[in-house]
């Protein structure tokens, strides 16, 4: 399982920098970090709903964090 993972996150680390791609990389697979291997029995790889960077206060925040259907504290989503 890990090595498919990398697989996919070498392919998305490897698209050029011109390219907005979201979430942010360090929020790729966001839903490992907060669960073990070991406790998951289902993954579903799939569009975040969420794609846009908002501005929050004159900062650029990215709505997508790898969860589905969550959004950084603060931001709108689609639910609100």
């Amino acid at each position: 399982m890990t090595a498919l993972l990398d697989n996919i996150e070498k392919n998305v680390r490897d698209i050029t920098a011109d390219n907005l791609i979201l979430p942010s990389s360090n929020m790729i697979f966001n839903a490992f970090k907060h669960s073990t291997y070991e406790d998951i029995s289902a993954v579903i790889i799939g569009q975040d709903p969420y794609h846009q960077t908002v501005d929050m206060n004159g900062h650029t925040v990215n709505q997508a964090m790898g969860l589905a259907f969550s959004v950084p504290e603060g931001v709108k989503s689609l639910l609100h």
